[in-house]
């Protein structure tokens, strides 16, 4: 595999990671609060379907709500946008 799907690799792996970590005092997010920001990236990906930001970030809040097989089709999705571009 070539040098970029590496990187790509490694920055996504690594965003995952500091989303995912809950750090001591840190609140979490209710529900409603993930719900509102799913709406957001949906509106986000109807005007630009090829975000690859917008998929990642989808996918990992996803993940938090624990919905993981549609999280990981997410990220799936914003790892062939990151490689494709």
């Amino acid at each position: 595999m070539d040098r970029r799907f590496y990187l790509v690799s490694i920055f996504i792996l690594g965003s995952l990671f500091i989303s995912m970590v809950s750090f001591p005092g840190e609140e979490t997010e209710t529900e409603d609060e993930y719900e509102s920001k799913i709406k957001d990236y949906d509106r986000a990906l109807q005007v630009n379907p090829d975000d690859a930001d917008a998929w990642l970030n989808k996918g990992i809040i996803l993940k938090k709500m624990g919905k993981h097989a549609e999280g990981a089709r997410c990220i799936e999705k914003a790892i062939d946008l990151y490689v494709c571009r």
